[in-house]
């Protein structure tokens, strides 16, 4: 049955915006749709494509290639060209046949394909959550803008949508309900998929399973048996033998689907598609052709285009999760989900889904992905683990440095993890102050408001009285969720004392406010209240409009006279933001009553404005916003310091216009200065709009401004249209952004005429206007932003020798116009072509003193520009000759330094380094210019030979206002802006690896030095900035180079993050998934092993050294093989015949038992016994499909009588076996007892500890895997 459910869809990334429904959403043009598997992103994106026309619907798990890709949105540009839109709806992203990478880069070309028409495409793709790839979003922000791209994430069904359901099948909901509340499977009624299991089980005997693998797995065997009953019928599904054949046949299919990667299965091959074909399971795994027909035609799977398919992705992860648990050791499924390219024991992404079956069903998988993949534990179902490994989770979550530690996580989540346990972790965490980290506590107190935590009086007062303001002011609430007369009474207590002793209540101010509303009038007096207000609110903000009206009708008309006589008492001082806060309350209380308490407010309102200017916000409620508007009008002549204009104007909204004539009507005669007012605020655009499309008043006024040579009616004109008019021009000078200005503008420069006109008395206009009077910021007027809207004009005209003669005969004026703060574009470019014209000129000028001298002169963009577009010798040298000019002025000295060097000028370099050692031997009192040098040099000469200047610096406060300095200017650069990388962020001759030494070194510095405020967040930036510039690139390079921050500074939860991000990227677009031959040689051998890399072959030979080691101490032992006897003594033989004999058990345990899967390996042990320094043993195996070069394993074996036993592992099967040829080794110890030993220890036990021990310091050491095995040989004698 197919249910009307009404979907609704959550911001990613705006946790306070409401749940929104598709159509409210429909108008942006990229819309990522996420949701979790079985949550019906499938479901919805089909009905959004049914209601909508002019559209292609893509299933992007039947996507094979770029090409295919590019057949099925085939969509002619020249067809667009006759749309208005057009909709292109793609699912299953997260199913891709395809690479992820390779699909979303494919997308992105096809886009770009459509050029100007792409602004009549509209986007709508779906995506598992976790799975998405976040540098397509960015990628689509470019293509569209960031406004127009969306990610949202699909809500769990509502409560409404599950009654619906429930009524549709008629079925009562509490008792429902009351079931899944008692079987603890109330999450699962949120997931479609889960949701329609629940429906189908209850319908069956009012009852449901316990857990979500019973319902999956009820589920399952429904759809095998095929619930509709004709269809059964007709494949003869009858008997319950037949019934176990298929449900085995349908896990098998399941393990295979997933752990080859492909979504179809097929009867025969279909070109270009990797098919499971039917005959080859089959053979391979011994199951009726019969078998597998009758599953594929249930209702567990649909037919596509290529085959049969799984009716949904989720029930072939839980299938295959239940055949891998039942077929396979713990050692093989660990090497069937572990990916052989991480170097962490990460699990394959697109295993993921999987695993977090697996974990729900083996503790043994949950235990090692716990340990070595915990992002993905939340995966798992949770409920069904017992309480101390809830704990564990919580406490790992916890005290994790970054936002939880995994992709996954979802608070809803944590719900499952309610137990006695759980609750005492998160109490000691909350109340034994553990941490003093916010995050961190807020983490705690998330945790806690999910598992709705109960606490005791004596807990609510201890975590009141907790340092940290969030874990404080959550108890608070706590208290006044309680709310009993003994609790809000010691909670007054607690303030008052406070009050007495002045000290702050450290609590959010939100929640201050609605404290003191609620401990108001029963536990507190008035004059408390206000006290604790005016005392103890925060210093910067005000929260009590939303609680405004509430609090203001708990007054009586007395109680507001006492509040006007305290406030009338209190005194008000610009700089004291809570009283402001308070009075301003009062007033607006008071605006509430009637008349009764007019002279009181009036006094009130002149007391306060007089000090204050203007109100620190309005209240909603237009009634009292326009009584105190009435007020103030009444007021207007008792004001003395107050701009009763601007204030009229700040209190006006939009809908008051109706008011005011109302008032007018009345015969109120100031209403009509209040009118124009209003007009001038809200109906200016209309005016505009009227004469811009009116060329004879234009025209008019072109006439009149050419004859008034003072040039005022221009003036007004430009003023009119382009300055009081909310920055038009920086609007239309960035992209032309807003259609309704471009449409406005577009009006004005299409008509030729017009604009020649203007061009021309833009020129006059210049030639007679002094800009040139002053170009310092402070003194320039009004008159000037006039000139550059005229400046503006001439830009847009786009007429080259218009600009060229403004050049040379305004020169001065151009230079001074170029440093205005909004430096654009357009400027760039001429001023550009400015210093093409003029170059000499444009130096000279800014190079006078008393430009550079000029702390308001901001000359930092053109320098830049010069360097950036223009640089050739003659400015190089010019720049340099003049340094001793500017030196003084360390920012410029800094900038045009820094951007020299790294545009690669050997000059500068040179120049520096020579400036820089002047100063060797003063460093103690070095000249102010001296730290903008070296910030400087380090920036732009990024081959670290600026480590040797560092180097000679003895002092550490030098140093640290150097290292302040480079933080300060990289973040003034714009370094941190996305949107406005400097040069140093975007410079290719920067390497990978400079970025992270660099990245590395500030931190080590940073952390040496002092700590004063200002370092970390001017450091915190400029690391963030590195690292957001090694991720844009996006190369192996970069990735090595994050990994390395990583390593370095391991404690940082952003690079935490970043490798996280980078890492899963990595290992998902490198799966290269099995073949099906592999997993059947696994299944029916359970011997063999499936080998990835080398670590896995290095534990699978120490493995058999273990066997090795049971054989020799077994029933059958063979140790006599290595001893000599005579006359009842034994003797040891040497160590080659130990080591020809594991070599001898390696070449049969490994090779002729065939252990490993599809694999080549070579076992070749050292030839003589002649003492050479060649290895012992070594074990090669040959690149393969899941092997990418040839890997090589040395193994070195030693007597324990040895004099060299202890030290060789190091010296011997390191330094000398591996160094430079292979990072895998392992060191083999003969154990010939006490007697032929030149161990220290004696014990067997303490021997093997000692080695491992050993193995593990020098694996860390030398960034090597190396493994040891102590095989005991010794002998009775």
């Amino acid at each position: 049955m197919i249910y009307n459910w009404q979907r609704k869809w959550k911001l990613i990334g705006n946790e306070d915006k409401l749940e929104e429904s598709f159509h409210n959403i429909n108008k942006y043009r990229c819309l990522i749709l996420l949701g979790e598997p079985g949550s019906g992103k499938s479901t919805e994106l089909e009905k959004m494509y049914n209601d909508s026309n002019l559209s292609i619907f893509v299933d992007l798990r039947g996507v094979n290639s770029s090409a295919d890709l590019k057949v099925k949105i085939l969509v002619d540009n020249k067809d667009l060209d006759s749309l208005s839109e057009f909709y292109i709806y793609l699912d299953a992203f997260d199913e891709a046949v395809l690479n992820y990478k390779d699909i979303g880069d494919s997308l992105l070309k096809l886009l770009k394909n459509f050029g100007v028409n792409l602004k009549k495409v509209f986007l709508r793709i779906t995506c598992r959550t976790g799975i998405w790839l976040d540098y397509l979003e960015d990628e689509f922000s470019k293509l569209w803008c960031k406004d127009e791209v969306k990610k949202y994430m699909l809500c769990a069904l509502s409560d409404d949508d599950i009654k619906n359901s429930l009524d549709a099948e008629k079925i009562e909901y509490e008792k429902f309900y009351e079931e899944a509340i008692n079987k603890n499977v109330y999450s699962l009624m949120k997931i479609p998929v889960t949701m329609k299991f629940l429906i189908d089980e209850y319908k069956v005997d009012q009852s449901f399973s316990n857990s979500k693998k019973n319902l999956y797995e009820n589920g399952c065997i429904k759809l095998i048996e095929e619930p509709n009953k004709s269809k059964r019928q007709k494949l003869e599904l009858v008997d319950e033998y037949d019934f176990n054949d298929r449900f085995y046949t349908a896990k098998v299919i399941a393990a295979l689907t997933i752990l080859c990667g492909t979504k179809y299965i097929s009867h025969n091959m279909v070109k270009g598609y990797e098919n499971l074909i039917s005959s080859e399971i089959s053979d391979l795994f011994s199951i009726y052709k019969k078998n597998i027909n009758s599953v594929l035609k249930t209702a567990i799977f649909k037919s596509g285009n290529y085959g049969y398919e799984w009716t949904h992705l989720s029930y072939a992860e839980f299938l295959a999760a239940n055949f891998i648990n039942e077929s396979f050791d713990f050692e093989k499924i660990i090497a069937l989900i572990k990916h052989n390219y991480s170097e962490e024991k990460k699990t394959i992404p697109q295993l993921h889904a999987l695993v977090g079956w697996l974990i729900s069903i083996n503790d043994k998988v949950f235990d090692w992905v716990f340990n070595n993949d915990f992002d993905i534990i939340l995966l798992g179902e949770l409920s069904s683990i017992d309480n101390k490994k809830k704990a564990n989770i919580v406490e790992r979550f916890i005290t994790s440095d970054n936002n939880c530690g995994t992709r996954y996580f979802k608070y809803s989540i944590i719900e499952q993890l309610q137990c006695e346990e759980t609750e005492k972790v998160i109490k000691r965490f909350l109340l034994g102050g553990y941490y003093t980290s916010t995050y961190k506590n807020y983490k705690v107190i998330q945790f806690s408001q999910t598992l709705k935590i109960k606490y005791s009086f004596d807990e609510l007062l201890m975590g009141m009285a907790h340092g940290d303001n969030n874990i404080s002011s959550y108890f608070c609430n706590k208290y006044l969720e309680y709310g009993n007369d003994e609790l809000l009474t010691r909670l007054a207590n607690i303030l008052n004392d406070r009050i007495q002793k002045e000290r702050k209540l450290n609590l959010m101010p939100s929640l201050r406010f609605k404290i003191y509303e609620m401990l108001y009038p029963k536990y507190i007096s008035l004059q408390e209240k206000l006290d604790l207000m005016c005392k103890l609110l925060d210093e910067d903000n005000f929260y009590f409009e939303s609680t405004f009206k509430e609090s203001a009708s708990k007054y009586s008309k007395d109680e507001i006279h006492e509040a006007i006589e305290y406030c009338e008492k209190v005194e008000l001082s610009p700089k004291s933001k809570r009283t402001e806060a308070v009075v301003c309350h009062i007033i607006f209380t008071a605006l509430l009553f009637n008349n009764d308490i007019q002279e009181q407010i009036k006094v009130l309102i002149i007391k306060y404005l007089e000090c204050y200017k203007s109100f620190i916000c309005l209240p909603e409620d237009s009634q009292v916003r326009r009584r105190l508007l009435k007020f103030i009008i009444e007021l207007k002549y008792d004001f003395k310091k107050v701009e009763l204009n601007d204030l009229y104007s700040n209190i006006l909204k939009e809908d008051d216009i109706d008011w005011i004539r109302d008032q007018s009507e009345k015969g109120e005669s100031y209403y009509d200065e209040i009118s124009t007012i209003y007009q001038k605020k809200y109906s200016k655009e209309e005016n505009v709009i009227k004469l811009i499309e009116n060329p004879v008043k234009l025209k008019e006024i072109i006439k009149e401004s050419q004859n008034d040579k003072n040039y005022n009616v221009w003036m007004n004109f430009i003023k009119l249209v382009f300055i009081d008019e909310v920055d038009i021009f920086e609007k239309l000078l960035s992209c032309w952004e807003d259609d309704y200005i471009t449409e406005r503008i577009e009006k004005l420069l299409g008509n030729e005429d017009i604009m020649s006109d203007i061009i021309t008395l833009s020129v006059d206009y210049l030639e007679n206007y002094n800009v040139l009077s002053s170009y310092k910021r402070h003194n320039i007027s009004l008159e000037y932003d006039v000139s550059l809207i005229c400046y503006y004009i001439l830009s847009v005209s786009k007429s080259d020798s218009k600009i060229v003669d403004l050049i040379k005969v305004y020169r001065k004026w151009m230079c001074a116009i170029l440093f205005e703060n909004k430096f654009t574009n357009i400027h760039k470019e001429l001023f550009c072509k400015f210093i093409t014209i003029d170059k000499k000129y444009v130096l000279n000028w800014l190079f006078k003193q008393e430009i550079l001298d000029s702390e308001d002169f901001d000359v930092k963009y053109s320098l830049i520009l010069i360097i950036r577009n223009c640089l050739d010798e003659f400015i190089e040298n010019e720049i340099l000759k003049n340094f001793n000019k500017y030196k003084s002025n360390e920012f410029l000295c800094y900038v045009l330094l820094v951007n020299l060097l790294i545009n690669n000028s050997k000059k500068a370099k040179a120049f520096v380094e020579e400036y820089i050692l002047k100063f060797d031997n003063s460093l103690n009192s070095y000249d102010t210019e001296y730290k903008s040098v070296v910030a400087a040099y380090i920036f732009g000469q990024m081959n670290f030979d600026w480590k040797l200047v560092w180097k000679k610096i003895p002092n550490n406060e030098i140093k640290y206002d150097i290292l302040l300095y480079i933080a300060q200017k990289a973040s003034s650069h714009g370094f941190y802006d996305s949107n406005n990388i400097n040069n140093f962020t975007n410079n290719n001759l920067i390497s990978e690896n400079q970025y992270a030494k660099f990245y590395i070194w500030i931190d080590v510095n940073a952390n040496k030095t002092s700590k004063r405020d200002p370092l970390n967040s001017y450091i915190n930036r400029i690391k963030e900035s590195i690292l957001y510039n090694l991720k844009k690139r996006n190369s192996k390079e970069s990735r090595e180079a994050i990994k390395y921050i990583w390593k370095s500074c391991y404690n940082e939860y952003i690079v935490q993050d970043l490798w996280k991000e980078i890492e899963y990227e990595y290992l998902k677009e490198r799966w290269i998934p099995l073949k099906i031959n592999e997993i059947s040689a696994m299944y029916h051998n359970k011997q063999k092993t499936l080998i990835r890399n080398g670590a896995d072959l290095l534990n699978e030979i120490t493995n058999s050294l273990e066997r090795f080691n049971k054989r020799m101490n077994g029933s059958k032992s063979i140790k006599h093989l290595l001893w000599n006897e005579s006359n009842s003594t034994f003797t040891h033989k040497n160590e080659h015949a130990l080591s020809n004999l594991i070599a001898f058990h390696l070449e049969y345990d490994l090779k002729e038992t065939g252990v490993f899967v599809d694999r080549e390996v070579e076992i070749r042990p050292k030839q003589g016994t002649d003492g050479s320094e060649k290895p012992d043993i070594v074990v090669q195996m040959k690149s393969g499909l899941n092997i990418h070069k040839n890997v090589i394993i040395y193994i070195e074996v030693k007597g324990s009588w040895h004099a060299e036993v202890s030290t060789s592992m190091e010296s011997q099967l390191i330094n000398k076996y591996m160094k430079n040829k292979s990072k895998y080794g392992i060191y083999v110890v003969g154990w010939y007892g006490e007697k032929a030993s030149s161990i220290k220890n004696n014990e067997y036990s303490e021997i093997v500890d000692e080695f491992k021990s050993q193995a593990k310091e020098l694996t860390d050491k030398y960034k090597v895997m190396v493994n040891t095995s102590v095989i005991d040989v010794s002998i009775n004698t």
